[in-house]
């Protein structure tokens, strides 16, 4: 049958920052998120699912010179997150969709950056997240920047721990005859490095940049596993680690002072285990590219442009069973949005995502 949903957000965001002297500096922000989905079958709202996120957050950072030479950077941040979930919907034989869920996260983070005189720059971090529904989990971050001699530009690299709980849906997401989600995921977890070069040209004007990446993780969440027991779609933590390497390149232009326009590429060859070896990840594109112009008019307003190119890719068909792995087109979508710069840094902005309704 004929499948629809209606999406509409509301962003509404507020932030504060604090002198406290000429090295002590102090942020406080405060934000919501909401968002409100009705499934239509057949034209009649088969169900529907309201979603928000708060956040509030102060960060403080205290610059100082002691011990080294060049200068230091420490930043405290603690912030405080609650997500709820609603959903409604008739019951049936697969379940039972009404329910109101909550959940509450804190986490606490620590930043230390030098920066020394001949421009090289180390910074080390380490994070610690508290969730109600989840195992507390530690995250670490260190960072090298060095500049290369003759003015070629400069080296970096990084590696990185990170979790990514799952979403609400996945957890107690509910669709008619089609997904039931499973309460029982864990987070997943990844390992990254990453290594790049970037450098200056013409006194700034022009700016390119290349990266290479490489993503380990584990515990991916699959949200689109069979059980039998139900007869439904549901989600899963893989059993198998996925690997994810890639390469991107970045091109930044500034031909006036108002004008910036950044084309950007990226290859990635994301892999997962089988019995053969290795396969290629499904839904995952090896190519993407993407144009972005941003202008500033004379008067307090700013137009933004995003053009975004996703490559051709596989999918799953999951309208026979079993399903099928089918493969989908590339596709270019654009956005557009116009932002008012109001006095005390208050900004109002309007957005148009997927100009054209192009169908993809």
């Amino acid at each position: 049958g004929d499948r629809e949903t209606e999406l509409s957000r509301t962003l509404l965001g507020l932030r504060a920052e604090l002198d406290g002297g000429e090295a002590w500096t102090h942020a406080l922000g405060l934000e919501t998120l909401s968002s409100d989905y009705d499934d239509f079958a057949d034209g009649v709202r088969a169900n529907g699912r309201e979603g928000s996120r708060d956040r509030a957050f102060l960060r403080s950072t205290l610059e100082f010179a002691a011990g080294l030479p060049g200068n230091q950077r420490l930043t405290i941040l603690g912030e405080l997150e609650r997500e709820r979930f609603e959903q409604d919907g008739p019951a049936s034989p697969f379940g039972d969709p009404n329910q109101d869920q909550q959940l509450d996260h804190r986490s606490l983070l620590a930043e230390w950056r030098w920066e020394a005189p001949d421009g090289i720059s180390i910074a080390a971090a380490v994070r610690r997240d508290w969730n109600d529904a989840f195992d507390d989990a530690d995250h670490y971050r260190i960072a090298l920047r060095a500049p290369l001699p003759a003015n070629a530009g400069d080296l970096w690299t990084s590696w990185a721990t990170a979790t990514k709980n799952p979403g609400f849906t996945e957890r107690f997401g509910f669709t008619p005859d089609t997904f039931l989600g499973n309460p029982a995921l864990r987070p997943e977890r990844s390992r990254a490095f990453e290594a790049g070069w970037t450098r200056d040209f013409v006194d700034g004007v022009v700016t390119t940049e290349l990266v290479w990446h490489a993503t380990r993780l584990e515990d991916e969440i699959d949200g689109f596993v069979f059980e039998p027991a139900s007869g439904l779609f549901t989600a899963a933590n893989r059993d198998r680690n996925s690997r994810r390497d890639g390469i991107e390149a970045r091109l930044v232009l500034r031909p006036e002072t108002s004008t910036t326009v950044t084309v950007r590429y990226a290859f990635l060859d994301a892999s997962e285990p089988d019995a053969a070896g290795r396969v290629r990840e499904i839904r995952r594109p090896r190519h993407a590219a993407g144009l972005n112009l941003v202008h500033t008019f004379a008067a307090p307003l700013t137009l933004r442009t995003d053009v975004a190119y996703v490559g051709a890719r596989e999918d799953r068909d999951f309208s026979v069973f079993p399903a099928n792995v089918v493969d989908l087109d590339d596709f270019v979508t654009v956005d557009v949005a116009l932002t008012w710069h109001g006095p005390k840094g208050l900004d109002l902005f309007v957005r148009d995502e997927g100009l054209f309704a192009q169908d993809y």
